[in-house]
């Protein structure tokens, strides 16, 4: 879809608003307009070959709606669950390295079965789908990877969970702020 017909309408309709003043008047007043109209650029659809989704404990597998949504892009989809650094760390400090070596593995378990979960039913859908599990910051690292994909698709829960009170964790709204890709929240 060529939304460059609008660029081209909005352009007009600041040049017909302001006719008659000075250049400089003109490129001052486009500059404070900037914000509000979208360059050719951001006008342009970019092609979706590359989306991916950071989960963890505290994220849902994915609903039928996502689903559709991202098989309509049909990209290669990877999947990272990321076990949390910070509370393996909090758990050595207070019952030692064994109790956080077996806090890992029953994570790493778990995190291996909630991928395969999540692959069975993005995959069925006909997606290529890759995954991986490590243990790392899950706002820091879901940002470092989504540098490589067009999309992150970040669950309302991803990080803590969510409640009535708290519709989406403060993880999932820092990488939604933070991210340099497009964000797909569900």
């Amino acid at each position: 879809m060529n939304y460059s017909f609008l660029m081209g309408y909005y352009s007009s309709l600041i040049e017909r608003k302001f006719r008659g003043r000075t250049i400089g008047q003109y490129e001052q007043i486009r500059k404070e307009y900037a914000d509000f109209l979208m360059s050719e650029e951001e006008m342009r659809v970019r092609e979706i070959k590359k989306i991916l989704i950071p989960i963890d404990y505290f994220v849902e597998p994915p609903a039928p709606g996502l689903v559709w949504v991202l098989s309509v892009y049909q990209a290669e989809i990877h999947i990272a669950y990321i076990v949390d650094r910070d509370v393996l760390r909090l758990l050595e400090e207070i019952g030692g390295a064994k109790l956080r070596d077996e806090y890992q593995v029953k994570k790493e378990v778990a995190g291996r079965e909630k991928l395969a979960a999540f692959s069975r039913i993005i995959g069925h859908e006909g997606i290529r789908v890759t995954t991986s599990l490590f243990t790392g910051s899950q706002i820091e690292d879901a940002l470092r990877l989504s540098e490589g994909y067009d999309i992150i698709a970040v669950s309302r829960g991803y990080g803590s969970g969510t409640t009535e009170a708290v519709p989406a964790s403060p993880a999932a709204i820092q990488v939604t702020q933070r991210a340099r890709c497009s964000v797909l929240i569900y």
